[in-house]
């Protein structure tokens, strides 16, 4: 209320000014995210490391591919939009907007103005921010307005008497946080059984088995078998191996002699004994038995 009043007559006439209060109306979101980055190991291994054959012959040999993964987060980030609405019926200006992570990550913040900015009555501005975490502890993330207040004259010129912050709080919260997953899954393949197939993270089946049959040889000697079991991640297309040696040993033929003389068995007791006379020029035949 505002009166005027006539001293010596005591006359006096009143009005009143209706001041309306408005405050910026300030709303955030915040949504996390993170990498989930696999790395994995192969395993190849046999029933054997050595065989002993002889020239011919062969050996199965049995093959076992175990694969498997740890993985590790990181690039932990948090991001959102910040929404300012002007409720007045007069212009405000904004000084600067910030937004900022406890404790004291200051976040990069984007509205595509520059500030200071004239928000219209009624106006709205929103704008994006984003910022870089060092893990995925649970924060607050606060968003400050600030404006510049002014005091008006009675003619309505103004003038700058300060600031006054507009804050909103949200929680940074990763147990529902967006996850990109690096290298979940991984093609699988061997020298000799060529590809085994594709294994996901997770998945039970993780062992890969298959038989190989070693040699004929058909010299004697010492020979390697080595055969590798590799794999190749889906995303990065990082390798990994794993090898196995088998070594052989193939055994000489044995050779063996046949002889004896044809005698005159003077006694006819079937042995040839010390007057038993050998005959001379005597053809022999050896023959073999079939299957034998």
């Amino acid at each position: 209320m505002n009166t005027a009043t006539i001293r010596e007559t005591g006359q006096s006439a009143s009005t009143a000014v209706t001041v309306n209060c408005y405050e910026l109306e300030v709303t955030k979101t915040a949504s996390t995210s993170f990498n989930r980055t696999y790395t994995w190991a192969i395993v190849k291994k046999a029933n054997v490391t050595e065989l002993t054959l002889k020239i011919g012959e062969t050996a199965v040999v049995e093959y076992n591919i175990t694969v498997d993964a740890t993985y590790t987060d990181s690039d932990w980030k948090v991001s959102g939009e910040i929404t300012v609405c002007n409720p007045a019926q007069i212009a405000a200006t904004i000084k600067n907007i910030t937004d900022v992570v406890s404790p004291g990550i200051v976040a990069t913040v984007d509205f595509g103005v520059t500030f200071p900015y004239t928000l219209g009555a009624g106006g709205t501005l929103k704008g994006n921010y984003t910022a870089d975490l060092p893990n995925g502890s649970t924060r607050k993330n606060t968003a400050t307005v600030t404006i510049q207040n002014y005091a008006y004259k009675w003619d309505g010129t103004n003038v700058p008497t300060g600031t006054t912050d507009f804050s909103v709080t949200a929680d940074v919260d990763f147990s529902s946080a967006h996850m990109e997953e690096v290298d979940k899954r991984i093609d699988v393949s061997d020298d000799y059984a060529g590809s085994l197939g594709t294994v996901t993270y997770g998945v039970l089946l993780k062992t890969f088995t298959y038989t190989k049959t070693i040699g004929p040889y058909d010299t004697p000697g010492d020979y390697t078998v080595e055969n590798t079991a590799s794999f190749v991640a889906c995303d990065t297309k990082t390798t990994g191996s794993d090898s196995w040696t088998v070594r052989v040993h193939v055994s000489p033929v044995e050779e063996a002699e046949i002889s004896g003389v044809k005698f005159y068995d003077i006694n006819i007791n079937g042995m040839r004994d010390n007057d038993d006379v050998g005959i001379a020029g005597w053809k022999i035949q050896l023959w073999k038995q079939d299957n034998d």
